[in-house]
C-alpha cells in the first residue's frame, strides 16, 4: 500500500505540472473485488497523503527541478547528435 500510495503521488505531482499550478484529479479502479466492474474514487490531495503544506511545496519543486535537468541533459545529447550528423553530411559534400 505504501508504495501505491507513493506512486499516486507522483502521478499527481506529474499532472500538476503539465496542466500548470491547478492540481488534476486522478482517477484509480478499485482492486477490492468488487463485483460491479470496479468503483471509482478521487485520489487523496498531498496533504492528505501525508506532510504539511511546506513539505509538499517542497517535493513540488523538487520533482520540477529534476524534471527540468533530465529534460536539458537529453537536450543536450541531442544537440551533440544533431552535430555530429551534420559534421558528417559536410565531410560527405566536400567529398
Amino acid at each position: 500500500k505504501d508504495r501505491r500510495v507513493k506512486l499516486e503521488v507522483l502521478f499527481h505531482q506529474e499532472r500538476s505540472f503539465d496542466r500548470g499550478a491547478s492540481p488534476a484529479p486522478i482517477l484509480m479502479v478499485n482492486d477490492g473485488g468488487d463485483k460491479e466492474g470496479g468503483r471509482r474514487g478521487k485520489v487523496a490531495d498531498g496533504l492528505e497523503i501525508g506532510g504539511s503544506v511546506d513539505e509538499v511545496e517542497e517535493a513540488k519543486w523538487r520533482f520540477q527541478a529534476e524534471m527540468l535537468r533530465s529534460e536539458c541533459n537529453l537536450l543536450r545529447i541531442e544537440k551533440e547528435i544533431a552535430m555530429k550528423k551534420m559534421e558528417r553530411k559536410k565531410k560527405r559534400m566536400e567529398k
